[in-house]
């Protein structure tokens, strides 16, 4: 991508993030933008260096990515170009056996993700989530064991928090967003049991009953920015698979105790689908991770 297009990309994303009143405005000029580019990319020479990687994710809003690869830039600085070459290929060899790997045991999870792609997500182009919707199966696998890896590597921290919170996404919800009675609160929309059949509504029966409360939120962390460093916080996150293992990550630089819990599949209009569809998870698995069992 063209430097100064992975600017301009990247500077809009920051905008977002500052001006959420006008998000739509720019997600739309970011969809724009970038499909041009990937036309413009499509007639330039491929580059495989981490620095242009890093550019990439940051045009795309993939910010956690990019500032994970950052940390390895010192390093890669330090030893010089070549070794820096043999590192991305090992890298890119580890990644070819997951590939393989990984449709053998986690497959059985993804087998319509190949004809999303064929027939749908072209129609995406000129969107912002153009990148999120073309994602392979790969990195839905990838998810699936991202969220894993982080949820032992955080797991003691947030079994010691003394106060749980389950933050579930506006697509589990069983009432279209204008008939939905949740009330905003500082952590997010609270259920007020108006469709006993809603997943939500008896996921909050659920944490009234084993002590942990229950809010919907659109933007991942966003409203826990005055949280952040409080010890005695710990949040279950609850998406699909392609976001939970980054919100882990973001939930980390917050210094906040998090574990994941899978979208069973995804259904919400923002993305995946024109209308809509209410999504679903484990509720078994959900309270095996909030207990710690």
């Amino acid at each position: 991508m063209p430097n100064h297009i992975a600017r301009l990309l990247n500077f809009l994303v920051r905008l977002q993030e500052h001006y959420p009143s006008i998000e739509d405005h720019l997600k739309r000029w970011r969809g724009k933008i970038a499909a041009w580019a990937r036309d413009v990319e499509s007639q330039t020479e491929n580059r495989d260096d981490v620095d242009s990687l890093i550019k990439w994710l940051r045009a795309n809003g993939d910010t956690t990515q990019a500032d994970r690869f950052a940390q390895w830039q010192p390093y890669f600085h330090e030893i010089g170009s070549a070794s820096t070459r043999h590192i991305t290929a090992c890298c890119v060899a580890i990644a070819s056996d997951f590939i393989a790997s990984s449709e053998i045991v986690l497959g059985k999870y993804t087998p319509q993700v190949p004809t999303f792609l064929e027939k749908v997500a072209p129609k995406y182009r000129g969107r912002y989530d153009s990148e999120l919707v073309s994602r392979t199966r790969a990195e839905y696998h990838l998810g699936m064991l991202g969220t894993e890896i982080l949820n032992r590597a955080y797991r003691q921290r947030f079994l010691s928090a003394q106060q749980k919170i389950v933050i579930v996404p506006p697509c589990m919800r069983a009432q279209p967003e204008d008939k939905c009675k949740a009330i905003q609160t500082r952590y997010g929309a609270k259920c007020q049991a108006c469709t006993p059949s809603c997943r939500v509504h008896q996921i909050t029966k659920l944490g009234e009953k084993r002590g942990f409360d229950v809010y919907i939120i659109p933007d991942e962390l966003r409203v826990f920015g005055s949280g952040a460093g409080d010890s005695r916080l710990g949040v279950v996150g609850v998406s699909c698979a392609l976001t939970n293992w980054s919100g882990g990550w973001d939930a980390d630089e917050a210094h906040i105790a998090a574990q994941g819990v899978l979208l069973d599949y995804v259904g919400c209009s923002y993305h995946w689908d024109d209308v809509g569809f209410p999504t679903d998870t484990n509720l078994k698995k959900l309270q095996e991770v909030v207990e710690g069992k």
